[in-house]
């Protein structure tokens, strides 16, 4: 008996113990990155849809440009110093490694003899895109899940 008191009482006193319940954590700043996301795209529709494939590559670009910088917004704001350190270097390794084996999907197959013209060798741009939208929406999510002090560790 006088062990399950102990164990009782040792295990209530880590629990009110740990920082996230003694209130000594401060809350992330969370943020809705869908009006990011938008805006990024919207920065760049004229162009997009000026009728040209060079205005529309400087269109991707221009929206390529501005999810990175989102993205190495909020990384700086989400990580502990020690680790943004090289972020933006990191971050064009991963578009080089990713576009390429997009850019021969949509640019080097079978069907295209020499080339398959101008937009779907941009298609890669798109994907890359994307792969920051989610790149942005998991930091998102990380931050709100981390304010419900979950217990388990784990999304319910």
């Amino acid at each position: 008996m006088n062990q399950m008191m102990l164990f009782c009482a040792v295990a209530l006193w880590l629990l009110l113990s740990t920082p996230a319940a003694a209130g000594g954590r401060q809350p992330f700043d969370t943020f809705d990155p869908e009006p990011i996301i938008a805006d990024c795209w919207s920065a760049s529709e004229d162009l997009r849809g000026a009728g040209s494939a060079a205005a529309y590559g400087d269109g991707l670009d221009i929206t390529q440009a501005c999810m990175e910088e989102a993205v190495l917004a909020q990384i700086d704001q989400w990580l502990l110093p020690e680790f943004t350190e090289g972020a933006r270097e990191h971050l064009h390794a991963l578009r080089d490694l990713h576009a390429d084996p997009y850019f021969r999907i949509y640019s080097h197959n079978r069907y295209c003899s020499r080339s398959c013209g101008l937009l779907p060798g941009m298609r890669y741009i798109h994907h890359y895109i994307y792969l920051l939208e989610t790149i942005l929406r998991d930091i998102a999510e990380e931050k709100a899940f981390r304010n419900a002090d979950q217990p388990s560790g784990f999304p319910e």
